[in-house]
């Protein structure tokens, strides 16, 4: 019996059932039909694969390739355009350009001087690599022009005050400072073989693992140190009007408390967060109390057994970042969502083998680039700390 008389059979007895006047040879008939369906239905799935194969439909739409399922992150989609392309390279001059790798001049290359076919373990062993935080920690936005403008209130005149009935009421006068904040572009170049595009493994590591990470280390260091000159940003600690805090490293726990207080009253904004390098960390979290006792709980358990362990406990309740992003000897206490962060496009990478010689010597050129503008309204919403002795 076919699908379609089995399926026609099945639908009677459902029917049966739902009117109440299924038999009993219909009953004991249910449990053998539906084995029958689903032979049934595999038979004629196998019909059709058989038939797709005859067709020549081998690799259905199910089956993709590699270079055909979709990128798991924005490095490897530009992994999988390099590889895709790498056919087009030999003999040809070819450009790509994607919306998200030994020397500063040197192409990157793999070493296969040894004889025999060896083994590519595809696990990189990285240098050191510092854990990105302080864009997290302001507000995020995005600019479609090339400068951001906006308008800083400053110290206006008068205030509204009681007044007699018939009498004159007084003037409030409000004064806005307008603020330019340019674009700042921060960019790499690297070389590659054309014999490393076809290693998608390690491009993908390259592009997500080196080259954007170090694009984003130096992004890190323009949003708290940039000097302002073209094309640097002006990163928070330069700003004119960030409160300045003196400390030793005894009183610093006391010093980011009162930088807190002072941040409130100058700007009227709530510090949420604390970034402190980790040496000067290390000093406050191992600080003893009179007793001997860890005054930031020990490495067991909470103070005076009070508690769990914490790895990182947050400086006076505040969201703290232990980073060697910021000097040592320097805290910086803010209200860091008041800050906002704009890109323009995100990051981007492009691909060219038209570069100077690369296509006389099999080289692809690759250039990673983001382009950014910080706004920090109100300079007064931070806090530096300066401890005696700091670096």
């Amino acid at each position: 019996m076919d699908l379609k008389a089995l399926l026609t059979e099945a639908k009677g007895i459902v029917d049966a059932l739902n009117a109440g006047t299924a038999t009993d040879e219909q009953k004991s008939r249910m449990p053998v039909l539906t084995t029958e369906i689903k032979d049934a239905k595999a038979a004629e799935a196998d019909a059709k694969s058989l038939s797709d194969l005859v067709a020549g439909g081998v690799g259905s739409k199910q089956d993709k390739s590699n270079d055909e399922r979709p990128a798991a992150s924005l490095g490897a989609h530009a992994a999988a355009e390099f590889k895709s392309m790498g056919a087009r390279f030999e003999g040809k001059q070819a450009a790509f350009s994607s919306t998200e790798f030994k020397a500063a001049g040197d192409p990157s290359s793999v070493d296969t001087t040894e004889g025999g076919l060896p083994q590519i373990d595809t696990s990189v062993v990285s240098m050191p690599r510092t854990i990105l935080t302080i864009a997290s920690l302001l507000a995020p936005g995005t600019l479609s022009g090339d400068t951001l403008v906006y308008f800083e209130e400053t110290a206006g005149a008068g205030d509204p005050d009681t007044v007699k009935p018939g009498a004159k009421k007084p003037y409030v006068n409000y004064a806005f400072k307008q603020v330019r904040e340019g674009l700042s572009k921060i960019a790499g170049l690297t070389k590659v073989l054309d014999e490393m595009m076809e290693d998608y493994g390690f491009l993908v590591t390259e592009i997500n693992g080196s080259l954007l990470y170090d694009l984003s280390l130096k992004e890190e260091e323009q949003l708290l140190y940039g000097n302002g000159t073209a094309p640097n940003l002006l990163g928070i600690t330069e700003r004119s009007g960030v409160l300045a805090v003196d400390a030793t490293a005894e009183t610093l726990a006391d010093k980011v408390f009162s930088a807190q207080m002072q941040v409130q009253q100058a700007s009227r904004r709530l510090v949420d967060g604390v970034v402190i390098n980790p040496a000067d960390y290390e000093k406050l979290r191992l600080t003893k109390d009179g007793n001997g006792q860890y005054i930031g709980g020990g490495p067991f358990q909470g103070q005076y057994g009070v508690g769990g362990a914490a790895l990182y406990p947050p400086l006076w309740g505040l969201n703290t970042v232990v980073t060697p992003a910021i000097k040592s000897g320097t805290v910086l206490a803010g209200a860091f969502k008041d800050a906002t962060l704009f890109r323009k496009g995100g990051v981007r990478v492009d691909a060219a083998n038209t570069n100077v010689d690369d296509f006389e010597t099999n080289k692809v050129t690759l250039r990673a680039e983001e382009r950014i503008a910080l706004k920090v309204p109100r300079p007064a919403a931070f806090a530096e700390i300066t401890v005696a002795g700091g670096e």
